[in-house]
């Protein structure tokens, strides 16, 4: 059974450095790490996710000295280093392995380290309710401590870039493809008499995906000569989505109708209306309006004091959002999928909490 803590300390041979800025940054792990030892709780909670995961995983062989040895409490302050690092899954693993003081603050020490695709594995599951759990234990150990009133409670919404490409037209055709055949693929692996025996086309929608991107950032004599360069690449690339989805039903036919309408000139008086019409019916439609003028009741009760201190109150929040996207990395999401998405915002969140405490 894997240890929830690796207790096992060992010698320190890392010469002590001089330089003011080297001492900050240590002296930030190592109230980071007084905050972990002194609340066991957090590691308990972590390990729920992955004390099976951890099972499965290389288990230490005394004849192997490359097997890796690791806790799901070196697993969290792995996560921690990533977050306040900055780094991918094969960065933070490599500047795990080459510092001798990470290696200490992960519990690691002269142990190999693990790899980054077992990292990420096991990261991946640890639930966003977990993180809930590991940020509520925190808070509630700050407010015991004194170091939090809990009190007043700042709110605010904001929004993470997801790591998505631009949806253009070319594009949605090319991914509409490729996931097509993919789906083609598995029916045939499940029986062939399902589908059509005809040859998938991956590689020419690509080279016309490529194409038209390119020739739409080049340079041409204007934007008429422009769209009449691009119309024989999308005529190719629509006419090879319309036989594939003729397999797949009238969802997809619907979608390569609407983008076939864009791309073609006469038909744009029309476009309008029948692309909302379509989707209304396939797509939820979502629209934030913009707000109007203010009224005279509105100027009046947003001149008042006390609404103006709640404003102020509420903008504190606007610090707290700006350091998670700018320092903790939430300005952008590499993660697939919401539940992996919210993970990443409570180990976020997390990681935050844990530097307002060490600065309290």
């Amino acid at each position: 059974m894997r240890p929830r803590f690796n207790n096992q300390m060992q010698f320190r041979f890392q010469l002590v450095s001089t330089l003011k800025i080297t001492e900050r940054y240590y002296a930030k792990y190592q109230r980071i790490d007084a905050i972990l030892t002194a609340q066991p709780q957090l590691v308990d909670l972590i390990h729920r996710d992955v004390a099976e995961p951890l099972e499965c995983e290389r288990a230490p062989d005394a004849a192997n000295e490359d097997c890796y040895k690791c806790s799901s409490e070196t697993l969290l302050r792995i996560v921690i280093c990533q977050i306040l690092e900055g780094c991918s899954l094969r960065e933070i693993v490599v500047r795990i392995d080459d510092s001798d003081f990470l290696r200490r603050f992960v519990r690691i020490h002269n142990d190999p380290m693990i790899d980054y695709s077992t990292f990420c594995r096991l990261r991946n599951r640890i639930t966003p309710q977990t993180w809930k759990w590991v940020n509520d234990a925190l808070a509630q150990s700050a407010a015991e401590q004194g170091q939090i009133s809990g009190e007043r409670t700042r709110l605010d919404t904001t929004a993470v870039e997801t790591n998505i490409h631009w949806p253009c037209d070319s594009s949605l055709l090319g991914d509409g493809y490729r996931t097509l055949a993919r789906l083609v693929e598995c029916m045939r692996s499940l029986d062939p008499h399902l589908v059509d025996g005809r040859r998938l086309q991956r590689r020419k929608v690509k080279r016309l995906v490529q194409q038209i991107g390119r020739r739409s950032r080049g340079r041409c004599a204007g934007a008429e000569a422009r769209r009449e360069a691009l119309k024989p690449l999308y005529a190719q690339l629509i006419l090879l989505l319309h036989k594939l989805s003729g397999w797949c039903g009238d969802l997809v036919r619907d979608a390569v109708d609407q983008i076939a309408r864009r791309t073609y000139p006469e038909a744009l008086r029309d476009q309008v209306a029948k692309c909302v019409g379509v989707m209304r019916e396939k797509i939820e439609l979502v629209a934030i309006g913009k707000k109007g003028r203010r009224s005279a009741e509105e100027r009046q009760r947003e001149s008042d004091p006390l609404f103006r201190h709640a404003q102020r109150f509420r903008a504190g929040v606007e610090g707290t959002i700006s350091y998670l996207k700018r320092v903790l990395g939430l300005a952008r999401c590499y993660l697939k999928g919401w539940t992996h998405y919210a993970a990443a915002v409570g180990a976020a969140v997390f990681v935050h909490n844990l530097m307002v405490l060490i600065r309290a």
